[in-house]
């Protein structure tokens, strides 16, 4: 399935070049150029699908002293990327897994402190606990990032960025008017304005 929508997102990433195609007599192409079209294309799902194949859950893991956080930092970031790529409902037991994982690291973590408000995370995954882990996911990529970043405007936009994309990948996710409204303000490039003025609002 990663393949079929890395060839999918492929194909729609150059609607303009296929519009193009669409006024054209394909049988009238040189060969070698419709070949080096098709070549292109399957070169560019493949980049996009190679993450998703190439993931894999940390195992046993040991989290004990400071110094086993720090060993898993990239599996962290890992974590957090892989969960923004994959819709949900695709690879559930793999998605329980890398949230257990996440949270695990999370609440052990003398790093990285997760600084939310209840009512805003609240509005944010309403009757979506996939999205809050995401948030979560987010949160935490942002500070191992950014050394350790502390700011809790910067991871909680952060967060929302993640679940914005998340969201937007469909799958089992339910609708939720909170999440399109901040995709509405990203459209506009609003985004970061509407991240301050809601969290003000529920502190």
């Amino acid at each position: 399935m990663c393949f079929i929508r890395a060839v999918i997102n492929a194909i729609t990433g150059g609607r303009y070049l296929l519009q193009i195609f669409s006024y054209i007599y394909l049988p009238q192409l040189k060969t070698m150029f419709f070949k080096s079209i098709l070549l292109l294309l399957f070169c560019v799902a493949i980049l996009n699908c190679g993450f998703c194949q190439q993931y894999t859950v940390p195992q046993n893991v040991q989290l004990h002293g400071k110094e086993d956080y720090i060993k898993y930092e990239s599996d962290i970031i890992a974590t957090a990327n892989w969960l923004e790529v994959t819709p949900v409902g695709n690879d559930d037991a793999k998605r329980k897994q890398a949230n257990t994982f996440l949270m695990q690291w999370v609440t052990g973590s003398s790093t990285v402190n997760v600084n939310v408000n209840a009512d805003f995370i609240g509005k944010l995954c309403d009757k979506n606990p996939d999205l809050l882990m995401m948030f979560m996911a987010g949160y935490t990529r942002n500070a191992l990032q950014n050394n350790y970043d502390t700011s809790s405007f910067n991871g909680n936009l952060a967060g929302v960025k993640g679940v914005i994309m998340l969201y937007k990948l469909g799958g089992k996710i339910q609708k939720n008017r909170f999440v399109l409204s901040a995709i509405h303000a990203m459209d506009q490039g609003k985004l970061e304005n509407w991240v301050k003025a809601n969290m003000d609002k529920t502190q």
